[in-house]
């Protein structure tokens, strides 16, 4: 086999004719255990273990979807992962099995690396990192580096159980690491890797006792006072719009971030909301009425937003959830700041966008409408038939939001954040 220094240019000059049809076989001059294999139309990257046992080769990428640095990368990082299958290979344990074995660590390594092969990869690189923190650092996960062979459900039990606290992350977790052992229980891999059993097959959420525990965290008056006043205090336009218009409909925040352009009538102040890209529970698409303060935002907002062409009223890249963990952060800072000048405590509990939300429900049951025109008014409908008859009962229970946000607004005087405020 020629060793040579592979690069993207030496790749991409190999001939194919020139090779006499056949495959041949190409190792990297810098990592060991790189190959590049040129063949029936094709150039791909391919990591070879050199430990005994493993016999199999893992296909890195394709010429020149992959590039050379890219396979390298890669090829370096497993051959790291592969090595560390050597510890704990003495053990008593280790001895009683029958046959090779692989690490946990190193057969999630290989499986990291192929997610970017996947038909739907777009969270390719968002996975890879996700289990890399939770499943290959072993301040988390104590048994990253014992044999996958050995791993019992009482292991995986255990580590989902440590992160019970964060419900949410538990779930996400054992969904992954379920995800996981299916592809490793794969005829070809068990019996590479020394997988016998599949340890997770017959855990559930239910059984660990994951389910979320109910929230009823509501703003305080003072801290919705807060809330209208840093809200209106954020820099920039269309995040100071978002948040406004958050409590100006009670509308779910995921929701009001996926508001497009199109599907607004500021003459008539209806929003269309369709069924495949909302939470419309009835029908093709859903008439959400908007009182005269959120039409007025959304023309201002648009008279600003003129010279861009985005479709999206609050801009494409606002659904990300980092994006509003960030902007939440923005107004609980200035919330915080509000509240201090003026002398008040808050509460330990921090809010999230849904307590917001929540808040808005009971504004408005307090401000005298019913609690089913109210639950229309912030998107949650109970049946068909009050969806197409309370259109008009909305949009005045949203006026009479509008009219009580202003009330507290002008309760709350003017805010100072040092000149940085509007």
């Amino acid at each position: 086999m020629q060793k040579i220094h592979l690069t993207d240019d030496v790749v991409r000059n190999l001939p194919f004719t020139a090779l006499g049809g056949r495959r041949v076989h190409f190792a990297d001059a810098t990592v060991e255990n790189m190959r590049l294999v040129v063949g029936g139309g094709r150039k791909a990257f391919y990591f070879v273990p050199d430990q005994p046992g493993n016999s199999g080769i893992l296909r890195i990428g394709e010429y020149p979807e992959t590039t050379t640095d890219r396979a390298r990368e890669i090829a370096a990082r497993l051959k790291s992962a592969v090595d560390t299958s050597d510890i704990g290979a003495n053990s008593p344990d280790r001895l009683e099995q029958s046959g090779p074995t692989w690490t946990f660590a190193a057969v999630l390594e290989f499986y990291i690396q192929q997610l970017h092969l996947r038909s739907h990869n777009r969270s390719a690189d968002k996975d890879a990192k996700f289990l890399r923190r939770y499943f290959l650092t072993p301040a988390v996960n104590p048994w990253a580096l014992k044999p996958i062979g050995l791993v019992a459900d009482t292991d995986v039990a255990g580590l989902i159980n440590s992160l019970r606290d964060r419900p949410a992350l538990a779930r996400n977790c054992l969904s992954k690491v379920k995800t996981f052992f299916n592809w490793a229980m794969q005829p070809r891999n068990r019996s590479e890797f020394g997988l016998r059993e599949n340890p997770a097959l017959h855990l559930t959420s239910r059984m660990l006792r994951l389910r979320a525990a109910a929230r009823y965290r509501h703003l305080s008056e003072l801290e919705m006072r807060a809330y209208v006043v840093a809200a209106e205090g954020v820099e920039n336009p269309s995040q100071r719009v978002f948040c406004q218009a958050l409590v100006l409909t009670g509308q779910r925040a995921g929701d009001l971030a996926m508001m497009q352009w199109s599907e607004l009538n500021l003459e008539k102040g209806i929003w269309v909301r369709p069924r495949d890209r909302y939470h419309v529970p009835f029908g093709a698409e859903e008439n959400t009425p908007m009182s005269d303060a959120m039409v007025s935002l959304l023309r201002s907002l648009r008279c600003s937003a003129a010279a861009s062409e985005d479709p999206a009223v609050f801009g494409s890249d606002f659904t990300s959830t980092g994006k509003l963990t960030r902007l939440r952060c923005v107004v609980d800072r200035r919330m915080s700041d509000y509240m201090q000048k003026a002398g008040l405590e808050r509460p330990g509990e921090s809010w999230r966008w849904m307590d917001v939300r929540r808040s808005v429900l009971t504004m408005l049951v307090e401000a005298g409408v019913s609690y089913q025109i109210a639950r229309c008014a912030i998107g949650l409908v109970p049946d068909p038939y009050t969806a197409m008859t309370a259109v008009r009962p909305t949009r005045d229970a949203l006026e009479r939001l509008a009219r009580a946000l202003d009330d507290m607004r002008g309760s709350a005087g003017r805010y100072d954040d040092g000149g940085t405020g509007r």
